[in-house]
């Protein structure tokens, strides 16, 4: 009894002095400013409630570059929106460390070479690969629309009449369902690819998207908890849902499944030739669907600023019925948009980027290799330690108010013509809502702007009153930040609206 508790005492004891080394250093001559934080946590608490708020307090009292701790770890913070490119191009600062991070801590698996499985898939996410995928996405969507209205038909046939005799022909539905039912439906299928049996589907009734979907917002709850290193067998409800989806995406049965898209066959294939461990081909693609998951996300918010908007819908209607008119002939009953043209609609691309603007919640963060000197663009020059982690973070020149005027309010057309300045200079990269390497950062806005433009077309939207929500700050580090609560809708199909079809 008494060598176990020396044993324990001598544990914690260099446990508490490997900790003080660690989180009480020495700042050293020309490195950035410490945030003064709390002595055992650092900033963490700050740091978790809302990220942009303590970032602009921070670069009020240092500047445009300081480190900052939570718990043990430094993290050198750049604040000037200017220094993107040189962020991006400094080879000391190497994300492939904050990838397998992320791989193995949230998703469970490791990557003998995930620069060259990054390589070779990327290669699938454009060009004659994109406009391949955009294809087949707008055959599914249209599916899962046509299943909405199925929806709709049915209540409008059974539906209720009010007091004055007037029918009420409006459908309800939770905002997050009906996104489920839809745009994830078609972007599930567009990944993922239909059974090669006709009956394939019925036979393995889990491979579903909804079935997907539900067990993929149980793990997604625990994401944050996940990516500092906290083991999956502390959440059970999400490592139960971790499982059920890793077993459904066998990789030997997907490559069968007709559509499959490029991005995870040729991930899949490039695994199988390096030698990769099958729950390690599970994981990979398990990230797949999570970055799906973020355009769902992403349309989420689209579509609650047009319902609590009604100007905002409006507008997005006019530009777009417009557009349709200047190809219709003769009152055809289809309408054939290419990407450039549906990428064309100045508000519509607007609107979304304002989207991203106001919901984005992206960090670009990596590992320090090496002791590193950055230049600032003002000629300052500092110090980045080797084992900080260096990030910049786009939400707070989102939130910016010498970029963007009244940054809290959403203008819909506020990128319309628009340039932006921080300092004088005409800013490169006002907005940059994805990760300089995200595999989506092409697809996921043309499946927005094809939902929205479909949607719009096909269905009237309305927000039911009381009904509000607001983005969850404290899951800023999410590629696009969760309400923080579900909202209900109202939709009924347009009588009369043509169908809007996808051309090369």
């Amino acid at each position: 009894m008494w060598t176990t508790g020396v044993c324990i005492a001598i544990a914690i004891t260099a446990f508490l002095v490997a900790y003080i080394r660690l989180a009480f250093r020495t700042r050293r001559n020309n490195e950035p400013p410490y945030v003064a934080g709390h002595f055992l946590w650092g900033s963490g608490v700050e740091f978790s409630q809302n990220v942009v708020l303590f970032l602009h307090k921070s670069q009020k009292q240092l500047g445009d570059i300081f480190t900052f701790r939570v718990l043990n770890k430094y993290i050198t913070i750049i604040m000037d929106p200017h220094c993107y490119e040189d962020f991006n191009k400094e080879r000391n600062f190497d994300f492939a460390p904050m990838v397998a991070k992320v791989n193995r801590n949230i998703f469970g698996f490791t990557v003998k070479d995930s620069f060259g499985l990054i390589t070779y898939a990327s290669k699938t996410v454009k060009g004659k690969h994109l406009r391949s995928s955009m294809k087949i996405f707008t055959r599914n969507l249209q599916d899962s629309l046509e299943e909405l209205m199925k929806t709709n038909d049915t209540h409008a046939s059974n539906c209720n009449v009010e007091a004055d005799g007037n029918t009420i022909d409006w459908s309800r539905e939770s905002l997050r369902t009906m996104m489920s039912k839809t745009l994830f439906t078609a972007i599930f299928y567009t990944a993922f690819g239909h059974s090669a049996d006709p009956s394939g589907e019925e036979k393995v009734k889990d491979f579903h998207p909804q079935v997907f979907d539900k067990n993929f917002q149980n793990f997604h709850k625990v994401f944050n908890y996940l990516w500092i290193g906290l083991p999956r067998r502390l959440f059970p409800k999400a490592a139960e849902s971790y499982n059920i989806m890793c077993q459904l995406l066998n990789h030997h049965e997907l490559l069968q499944r007709n559509e499959v898209s490029d991005f995870v066959k040729f991930s899949i294939e490039y695994m199988l030739q390096v030698g990769e461990k099958d729950e390690d081909i599970m994981g990979h693609t398990l990230v797949y669907l999570h970055v799906q998951y973020n355009t769902v996300r992403l349309a989420y918010w689209c579509v609650y600023k047009m319902v609590e908007q009604p100007r905002v819908l409006m507008d997005l209607e006019m530009e777009l019925s417009k557009a349709i008119e200047e190809k219709r002939e003769d009152g055809e009953e289809t309408v054939a948009f290419t990407l450039n043209e549906i990428n064309k609609l100045p508000l519509l691309d607007s609107f979304l980027k304002e989207t991203l603007r106001m919901y984005g919640g992206a960090v670009m963060i990596r590992y320090c290799t090496d002791d590193t000197e950055f230049k600032m663009p003002n000629g300052q020059k500092y110090a980045v330690r080797k084992g900080n982690m260096v990030a910049m973070y786009p939400p707070t020149t989102h939130m910016d108010p010498e970029i963007f005027k009244d940054p809290e309010a959403f203008k819909h057309d506020r990128f319309v013509n628009a340039t932006f300045y921080k300092y004088g200079k005409e800013l490169k990269n006002p907005l940059a809502p994805f990760g300089s390497l995200c595999v989506a950062r092409q697809m996921a806005p043309l499946q927005v702007k094809w939902f929205l433009v479909n949607l719009i077309n096909s269905f009237s939207l309305e927000l039911p009153e009381g009904e509000k929500t607001e983005p969850k700050t404290e899951c800023y580090g999410h590629e696009i930040l969760p309400p923080v609560n579900d909202v209900q809708v109202h939709f009924r199909v347009k009588e009369g609206a043509p169908v809007l079809a996808y051309s090369d």
